[in-house]
């Protein structure tokens, strides 16, 4: 599976998403409390996942969603379109 997170610690944090996004190797302690979704739910050979980055550090992965039908997800929305909208859960 191709990303677009470059993980480099001698760059600076960047979110150029769609394109690319560069992120530091690993989360910091500030990562538990502001990772928040970039950009919009995606399908790759059937598995649902979006980007989730760090509001503080850059830190950036991708969040994979459970295997579920989609009316069984919590957290998909369908809002009259064939690509789902993910809600942010606290």
């Amino acid at each position: 599976m191709a990303t677009i997170v470059e993980y480099d610690s001698r760059k600076e944090p960047l979110n150029a998403y769609p394109e690319r996004i560069v992120s530091p190797f690993q989360p910091d302690s500030c990562c538990a409390d502001h990772m928040m979704q970039v950009g919009k739910v995606e399908e790759e050979r059937g598995f649902l996942y979006y980007y989730r980055r760090c509001r503080v550090c850059g830190f950036t992965i991708r969040y994979f969603l459970p295997v579920l039908p989609p009316e069984q997800h919590p957290q998909i929305q369908r809002q009259g379109s064939a690509h789902p909208q993910v809600q942010e859960v606290a």
